[in-house]
């Protein structure tokens, strides 16, 4: 009989079956059967694996017949598995004098503890504690029964270990050889590491663990976890799990979170002498500057528990900013700081950066440019404030004036290492004019008049103004007070020290117009010439 070319399933078994028949004319006794040994591609030989059957006259002169099991079948190294022999009278009488020999194969010892039973009867079962040979001597099983011996045994070394016992043998005669394999897996390994390795406050990092498999079979079961320090995790798009065969992998790795847990993985086996690997990758952050190792617990599998990985550490770099901008008097109360627009005339303020309720920086800002300037701001959120003392956490509008940007003279900032300019505060003092007014198409719709100069009811609903218009309030001399667009619909507002009390309001015209006048309310009022403001003031 021969058998070629066969395939066993991982953890698997095969079995094959042929029948054969005693020579009925051929001589009663016990006849042993014997393999040539077996032989793989790749998981090496064993020895020949012997059998045995009897043909007797009568049946109660069979010998015992023995078998032999592996519980669990596969273990780590160093781990114990129960090796059973279950030794079986076949006979309507009883067997004597039972016994049988096991080596171990070199590599296996029985375990401490050995933890060793029998109820063969009054037999010596022999298998103590860091020996590699059993024996049971002087056993007894009823007729038609079965006696079980059981030991622990263990293996400090990855492997697969075929085991076969010598015959079996009572007072009926000698009987069959039992066979068992264990298999012994290496636990799984681990490695850990950060890329990039350094990174700024607020910068985004992968961790990749990468588990590996020196074993011929699949490791399944595969868990561990990992606690951060000083970082969080950052999802999407991971956590993610790569590699042929690396299956069942749970990952929770929670947005924000700081706890990596893994679980129910697979690692396929080695191919040749390269081991089978997956990656889990995770991205991570941190606001915290310093340098933070990490590692993982240790790891565990079918093939047992493994070391945790190595350290990795993340180097995470200080991030400072410059923060600018200008305290002024917004002149024309718009809420943007026009050119001409400083502090000259306001009183000394304190612009404050605030974190946690605190003051962290400080600038006093005294009357002229209103420029301020902190060279340098640590990463994180902060407000940035007006307020009259550089301890004061809260805003504080200037006395007498009105803030127009922002109009809580307080914004909020964030730090991340971009500069920031134009954290600008604008105020209105009360001692200021005004004066509002439209620059309008002079189209005399409706019930007006056409290039007079004088915007009429009903003209201005089909003569929509004109914008982008610059207008500008002097003192009719060399000095500008203020300069403002036209908004949408041609309104202007100019604000301007009130001790001005002669002013020229000066409109540039668009390319195309030509100016048909100027007016206050219906009244014209000629070029170069004073209106009193209506009402006064």
């Amino acid at each position: 009989m021969t058998f070629a070319t066969g395939v066993v399933p991982t953890s698997g078994t095969c079995v094959v079956n042929v029948v054969v028949n005693l020579t009925p004319a051929g001589t009663n006794g016990v006849f042993t059967n014997c393999t040539d040994g077996i032989t793989t591609a790749n998981a090496g030989a064993v020895a020949d694996v012997c059998a045995t059957i009897t043909k007797a006259a009568t049946p109660t002169t069979l010998p015992p017949v023995i078998a032999k099991t592996f519980t669990p079948s596969t273990i780590a190294v160093n781990g114990a598995s129960s090796l059973s022999f279950t030794v079986t009278n076949p006979n309507t009488v009883g067997n004597t004098t039972v016994a049988f020999t096991d080596v171990l194969p070199a590599g296996l010892v029985v375990a401490t503890p050995a933890l060793p039973s029998s109820n063969c009867g009054p037999g010596v079962w022999n298998a103590t504690a860091g020996s590699a040979v059993l024996s049971l001597t002087g056993g007894t099983i009823t007729a038609s029964a079965s006696c079980v011996l059981n030991v622990m045994v263990t293996g400090n070394a990855s492997g697969l270990y075929n085991n076969v016992s010598a015959t079996v043998s009572a007072n009926t005669g000698t009987g069959n050889q039992a066979s068992a394999t264990l298999t012994i897996l290496d636990p799984p390994g681990i490695t850990k590491a950060f890329t990039p390795p350094a990174i700024s406050q607020g910068g985004v990092s992968t961790i990749s663990f990468v588990v590996s498999n020196n074993n011929s079979s699949v490791i399944t079961g595969l868990a561990f976890t990992d606690t951060l320090v000083n970082m969080t995790i950052v999802n999407p798009p991971l956590p993610a799990v790569s590699g042929a065969g690396c299956t069942g992998y749970s990952v929770t790795a929670a947005n924000g979170g700081s706890l990596i847990s893994v679980s129910g993985g697979s690692v396929p086996a080695r191919v040749g002498v390269t081991p089978g690997t997956c990656t889990i990758t995770v991205a991570v952050t941190s606001v915290v500057a310093g340098a933070w190792p990490n590692a993982t617990s240790q790891i565990t599998s079918s093939a047992g528990t493994g070391a945790g990985s190595n350290t990795a550490t993340l180097t995470v770099n200080p991030v400072t900013s410059t923060v600018q901008g200008f305290v002024f008097v917004d002149t024309n109360a718009n809420g943007v700081r026009n050119l001409m627009e400083d502090w000259s005339s306001g009183v000394i303020v304190y612009v404050n950066i605030v974190s946690g309720g605190a003051v962290v920086q400080s600038q006093a800002v005294n009357a002229g440019t209103g420029f301020f300037n902190f060279p340098s701001v640590p990463f994180g959120n902060y407000t940035i404030l007006v307020s009259n003392s550089p301890a004061n956490a809260n805003a504080v509008v200037p006395a007498g004036f009105t803030a127009t940007m922002p109009t809580g003279a307080a914004w909020n900032l964030l730090i991340n290492g971009a500069s920031v300019p134009f954290q600008n505060f604008g105020f209105v003092g009360p001692a200021l004019s005004q004066v509002s007014g439209r620059v309008f198409r002079d189209t005399g719709f409706a019930a007006g008049t056409a290039n007079d100069g004088v915007l009429t009811p009903g003209e201005s609903g089909a003569s929509p103004g004109l914008s982008g218009v610059v207008v500008a309030v002097t003192d009719c001399a060399a000095t500008t007070f203020a300069t403002v667009n036209t908004d949408g619909g041609g309104n202007y507002t100019l604000r301007f020290p009130s001790t001005a009390t002669n002013v020229c309001i000066i409109e540039t015209n668009l390319a195309g117009y030509l100016s048909t006048g100027a007016s206050q309310d219906l009244t014209v009022i000629p070029a170069g010439t004073c209106a009193a403001p209506p009402g006064g003031g």
